[in-house]
């Protein structure tokens, strides 16, 4: 009597046995091509202690982590110094944040920040700096090991990015989540892109310690500070926007003609016109005044624009009216 098939999987010499390998090694494969772009290349981050806060440098540490670090610390200073701030005191150990759990109490704990640790596979315990007095987030730095990598693992068309709140990396996975101040910028990222990045931070921290909220600020105000100590430093793609003998060039201009200070704005007038507008205002108020105006500005912008605006255009050889473009 011929035998009866009862499986499908019978009929050609496969079974079910057969079909779970075949899924495990589908399984292996795809979990091994997966590390292999994404972990094996840079599967963690290398820590290292900072005054104000920590380094990781994605993949492995650089052979003169010096380097880098040297150039931003001597950006900060210079930031620091152009607004007339007092600098940021570093906390006393913040050179162990790895032994937090011997000497840290529990009003050190408030305002530090945990970060994993994957070479030890522990917790490092970031203690706060302090500005004026007061306790303030640390900053971790993410330092991605050139251009090219930065761009193909976060997607971005920028040298760089500060983010605050719950921060982290964008990507398939989330070495770092939930920090409150993060910059990340690649080891050759240049100085002017690492003062404009530093500003934010700056910003952000000034104004949590007068307890406003940065997203209170127009955009444009926000860029246009940055921008502004980007001169500090020689541009890596030159002086896009002024024009001869310190003047502002016919880009400047023409977007001014066009445009309107509102948060409207397309992303280059963003920069170029909150460039021109926080440079007036720091023409007029001097950069102290500037600086101890942001908390009033934050509460009331509407008001300033209307105050402010007219002026400005006025000293660009435009109307104070925005929108119509010189005669």
């Amino acid at each position: 009597m011929p035998k009866v098939r009862t499986s499908v999987w019978a009929s050609d010499g496969y079974t079910p046995s057969d079909m779970s390998r075949s899924v495990w090694v589908a399984c292996i494969l795809v979990f091994v091509c997966s590390w292999s772009i994404f972990g094996y290349k840079y599967p963690y981050y290398h820590l290292t202690p900072w005054r104000y806060g920590a380094i990781a440098w994605i993949g492995e540490e650089p052979a003169d982590p010096s380097f880098f670090i040297t150039r931003l610390d001597r950006t900060l200073d210079r930031v620091f110094a152009f607004w007339g701030l007092d600098p940021i005191e570093p906390h006393p150990r913040w050179a162990e944040p790895q032994l937090w759990k011997q000497w840290m109490g529990s009003t050190e704990r408030l305002f530090a920040t945990s970060i994993r640790d994957y070479v030890e596979r522990t917790f490092w315990k970031l203690p706060a700096p302090s500005w004026s007095g007061e306790p303030i987030w640390p900053l971790v730095v993410v330092v991605y090991p050139d251009r090219e990598t930065f761009r193909q693992l976060t997607g971005s068309k920028y040298a760089g990015w500060f983010s605050f709140g719950q921060a982290g990396l964008p990507g398939p996975r989330k070495l770092l989540y939930g920090l409150p101040a993060l910059l990340v910028v690649h080891l050759t990222t240049s100085e002017a892109t690492l003062a404009h990045e530093l500003t934010h931070w700056l910003t952000y921290q000034s104004l949590t310690t007068d307890a406003v909220w940065i997203g209170d600020l127009p955009l444009y105000l926000l860029e246009g500070m940055a921008e502004v100590c980007e001169r500090l430093f020689p541009r890596p793609d030159g002086d896009r926007f002024m024009g001869s003998g310190g003047r502002w060039g016919s880009t400047v201009l023409d977007m001014v003609a066009e445009s309107c200070l509102t948060e409207d704005l397309f992303p280059l007038a963003m920069y170029v016109l909150g460039e021109s507008f926080v440079a007036y205002l720091i023409e007029q108020w001097g950069v102290g005044g500037f600086w101890a105006n942001l908390p009033a500005w934050a509460e009331m912008s509407g008001e300033f624009v209307e105050l402010h605006e007219p002026d400005w255009r006025e000293s660009l050889g435009l109307p104070p009216e925005c929108g119509i473009g010189a005669e």
